[in-house]
């Protein structure tokens, strides 16, 4: 072969090699550029995912942990989350927090190493910055008081703006004093074999009662003190049920209080004791079909009472709670027709009855309902609180409202308290206690926080009981020990 066939074999020997690296590209598609268009704009959702948009659909292969990062902006620390390619565009990636992003709060998200799903293009180090909403908490009106020793606290008798006794679900009772002067509370032990100390009610600083469990004997029990909790006498005993609920008020010009006293068991039956004070004795009804009576509540005048009952889903078997109402002041009941909690609430935990008439109703699942007269019965109102959401629908104790109470002869000014999951760290259910308050008869509800509290007075335990003596008077107690005053828009 001549030196000039040499060297055009040579060239076209170059050039096939071109032509072949060229064919793992198209000639005719412009060079693509990998760019992320578009972050998340306005005020992000403390609950909602972020959703990246790209230039470009993305290599779902690409889209991982290590290559989306969501970070606190100012502390840098990284919050956790899944990361996945959005099903109806492959051009976002979503990013979903494992637990609730705090409020107010800055972001910084770094992206990196995303290819686009032709290959044609990748992405470099690209970061941006987001910020997360103000938190729907506008009053920060109560004040913690000294802990209960971290005692979860389940019952609540408020005798003035001042002065409570407070039971936990142990072997005491607090009795808390909260003046200029002192501020604290002394432990009142029970007796001996005596605990789950499930409610109070006391009608002066030395006149009470208790509903306590005899723990030997298997058996719910009624205490009388009349020594302000330093020794008690036995009314009442029940075996093999719990008593859950003492309600006991003044009788105007008199030395007797009026009375009733609710239990029950976890399943069935529900039932009511009316307290006759001249003898010492009760009138009691039973309904089976729901679980045991776990809030009793009375007009002023303690004619018309409401009350309702507890729940129950395990395995194939479920018991649903109920509402019922007394006419003659709790010495008979009926159950309200169609007031039967669902199966996705299964639990009633709160009741009040107005003077209007009206009835609230609190439980599981977040439910809030208004019965409102009507015809001889009552129509039944859902009521969903403002700004709370719940991530675990299939558990009605995972945002649940534990008690209401409306001011002494008020329809309009009352409270709502209970909790709600917000997430789990490291395994671990983490919750947050809610406290809405209404000044309108229930028309509008609002968030209402603690002051001194971090996150803009969200943090503190799940709420389990409210007692109010005024519109502006009023205690909470909860999980943890905790212990809050009403202080109004000072809460310092």
């Amino acid at each position: 072969m001549s030196a000039a066939a040499n060297r055009l074999a040579a060239l076209s020997a170059l050039l096939g090699i071109c032509v072949a690296a060229a064919c793992d590209k198209d000639p005719t598609r412009p060079s693509a550029v990998l760019a992320l268009v578009s972050c998340p704009t306005g005020a992000l959702g403390v609950n909602s995912p972020i959703t990246l948009t790209f230039s470009e659909p993305i290599s779902a292969s690409s889209v991982s942990g290590g290559n989306i990062i969501v970070s606190n902006a100012t502390t840098g620390s990284e919050i956790p989350g899944s990361v996945r390619q959005a099903a109806a565009d492959p051009r976002q990636v979503v990013f979903t927090p494992s637990e609730q992003l705090a409020y107010n709060t800055g972001l910084r998200i770094r992206v990196q190493n995303l290819l686009s799903s032709d290959g044609f293009a990748s992405l470099g180090v690209t970061v941006c910055n987001v910020q997360t909403e103000l938190p729907p908490i506008r009053e920060l009106f109560w004040r913690a008081l000294p802990s209960a020793g971290g005692n979860d606290l389940v019952g609540l008798s408020l005798l003035s703006p001042t002065k409570a006794f407070i039971t936990a679900l142990g072997d005491r009772i607090f009795r808390y004093d909260d003046t200029s002067s002192t501020s604290g509370n002394v432990t009142l032990p029970l007796p001996p074999y005596y605990s789950s100390s499930n409610d109070a009610a006391f009608v002066s600083a030395t006149h009470g009662f208790a509903a306590v469990t005899d723990q030997r004997n298997f058996r719910g029990v009624l205490l009388e003190t009349l020594d302000g909790g330093i020794t008690y006498d036995t009314l009442f005993s029940v075996g093999n049920l719990s008593l859950f609920r003492t309600y006991f008020r003044p009788i105007p010009n008199s030395d007797t209080p009026f009375g009733v006293v609710a239990g029950g068991s976890s399943f069935s039956p529900a039932f009511f004791l009316k307290y006759l004070p001249a003898t010492k004795t009760f009138i009691s009804s039973t309904f089976s079909g729901t679980a045991g009576v776990h809030d009793v509540d009375f007009t002023g005048d303690t004619a018309k009472g409401a009350a309702v009952t507890l729940g129950i889903k395990l395995g194939t078997r479920s018991i649903f709670g109920a509402v019922f109402v007394s006419g003659d002041g709790g010495t008979s009941w009926q159950e309200v027709a169609g007031s039967r909690a669902s199966d996705s609430v299964v639990v009633y935990r709160g009741v009040a009855a107005l003077p209007n008439g009206v009835i609230w109703v609190t439980g599981g699942n977040g439910y809030v309902a208004k019965l409102t007269p009507a015809g001889g019965g009552y129509t039944i109102e859902r009521v969903i609180m403002p700004g709370v959401t719940r991530i675990n629908p299939a558990d009605p104790y995972a945002y649940i409202y534990h008690d209401v109470q409306f001011a002494p002869g008020s329809s309009q000014v009352g409270w709502i308290v209970g909790g709600r999951q917000l997430g789990t760290v490291n395994g671990v259910p983490r919750y947050e206690g809610l406290i809405f308050v209404t000044r309108d008869g229930g028309q509008n509800w609002i968030r209402q926080g603690v002051g001194g509290a971090s996150n803009f007075g969200a943090e503190f335990p799940v709420l389990q009981r409210i007692d109010v003596v005024g519109p502006s008077a009023a205690w909470i107690v909860g999980d943890g020990g905790v212990v809050l005053r009403y202080a109004g828009s000072n809460p310092q």
